[in-house]
């Protein structure tokens, strides 16, 4: 899926207020409080949602801590699988190549989550 102009404005300025808030807690502090006044304040530029939509910063730069997030239930009432999950479906292993897939992803997101659970395992 290719991102529309708009949404690589918004990675950018996304980017640019990470990048900010590692140099300034004055900046950190404010873009926790409200992201959306701080994005513009930086960028010159407000971030449009649709309505009712909200953005949350969670403040994540603890050391020691790992964090997880829980994301909204998909809808699968309209999802088409692949064939790849089809097969994973009718060998009734679907939950199990679910999980495999989040845990992927959680790998790939979170190298320091990674590093931790390699400790435990030794």
């Amino acid at each position: 899926m290719e991102l529309t102009e708009e949404q690589k404005n918004f990675q950018n300025d996304l980017a640019r207020a990470l990048h900010k808030a590692w140099e300034s807690n004055e900046f950190k502090n404010k873009f926790i409080e409200s992201p959306l006044d701080a994005i513009e304040e930086l960028t010159g530029s407000r971030p449009q949602f649709k309505s009712g939509s909200k953005m949350i910063v969670v403040d994540q730069s603890e050391a020691n801590t790992f964090y997880f997030n829980i994301p909204a239930k998909p809808n699968t009432e309209d999802v088409e699988l692949t064939d790849d999950q089809l097969e994973h479906v009718a060998g009734g292993d679907f939950g199990n190549w679910l999980l495999e897939k989040a845990a992927r992803a959680i790998v790939i997101a979170s190298p320091p989550l990674v590093a931790a659970y390699k400790l435990t395992k030794i």
